[in-house]
């Protein structure tokens, strides 16, 4: 079994800070709240180390079998979720993860079918392929 990695004194400092917040928060407002990443200079934010290492906290934050609190990540931002939340949010990603597998699951269909005879019922005629996947 995988041994979980312990985190970095940053990382505990942003999960303080998340408990101390009753509203979503986004990755900006973070970053510019706390003395955690430096100061975001004018570049485009997406582009930035500091977003970057957000990113990666948050995502070392929620892996971990150490931090209890179930952190959430949507549109409106970061928070640490109420169980209302937290129903929600399950029950809005399974529906999402749900429809991602019926569209996996159709385009390993049509890839199976790969060459296989395509045959017309009315004509009697085999001599057309599936073509799945452009040679």
């Amino acid at each position: 079994m995988k041994k979980n990695k312990l985190l970095t004194e940053r990382q505990v400092a942003l999960y303080r800070y998340l408990l101390k917040q009753d509203k979503f928060k986004n990755l900006r407002e973070i970053i510019l709240e706390t003395d955690l990443y430096g100061s975001l200079e004018n570049y485009e934010f997406n582009n930035t180390n500091q977003r970057r290492q957000l990113t990666k906290d948050i995502r070392a934050l929620k892996a971990s079998d150490n931090i209890f609190g179930v952190i959430l990540s949507t549109t409106k931002g970061i928070k640490i979720a109420t169980k209302e939340e937290y129903e929600h949010y399950f029950e809005r990603q399974s529906i999402k993860q749900k429809r991602a597998m019926k569209l996996l699951n159709k385009q390993r269909e049509k890839a199976k079918k790969h060459y296989q005879t395509k045959i017309d019922f009315e004509t009697g005629l085999n001599e057309n392929y599936v073509v799945a996947f452009r040679e």
